[in-house]
């Protein structure tokens, strides 16, 4: 998952797109990502959280706390996963997957379809990390859906930060 370093805590269903990607071992299942509700019947996450067979995965739509049933969570089984094709498990390049439920969410003011931006939309200023990673380098995870403002950096600034060899085009 990604951390929300700095983040605070949203309003619950603030995000009501965003969903916990959970793996399944035996009878108990646990927080592993994040994603976002693309349609009544399909997420989009990272690839990197895909990388198992579909059964292994729950998706959990409507939660605010990953740890406490609030009763407004929809449970869906994972059917189908699809990686994108020229996904790169070592270097992350093309980092992205749809997961398909075993069946249709029911869209209420807690469950909705994520907003996507337009294909020509160039962001420039800030956008948004939602999740519950973890709020510190090396801290714990909040068991509460988290958000921060994090500054848009190009690509440019991107490599001479982290080295040539590391980013992508692919990379968001």
């Amino acid at each position: 998952g990604v951390d929300i370093v700095g983040g605070s805590e949203t309003k619950p269903h603030q995000y009501p797109s965003i969903v916990d990607v959970r793996r399944v071992s035996g009878s108990t299942t646990y927080h592993s990502c994040g994603g976002s509700i693309f349609n009544d019947r399909w997420i989009i996450t990272a690839a990197h959280c895909s990388t198992g067979t579909p059964s292994t995965y729950q998706i959990v739509a409507g939660d605010h706390n990953i740890n406490q049933d609030e009763g407004t969570e929809q449970r869906r089984q994972v059917v189908r996963i699809i990686r994108h094709e020229k996904y790169n498990g070592g270097t992350y390049e093309n980092d992205i997957a749809i997961m398909q439920v075993d069946r249709p969410f029911d869209f209420n003011q807690q469950v909705g379809v994520v907003e996507l931006a337009p294909r020509d939309y160039v962001v420039d200023k800030n956008t948004t990390a939602i999740g519950w990673g973890r709020l510190s380098s090396g801290g714990a995870s909040p068991d509460t859906l988290q958000h921060v403002q994090v500054p848009f950096v190009n690509d440019d600034n991107c490599r001479s930060a982290y080295g040539q060899s590391l980013i992508y085009d692919s990379m968001i």
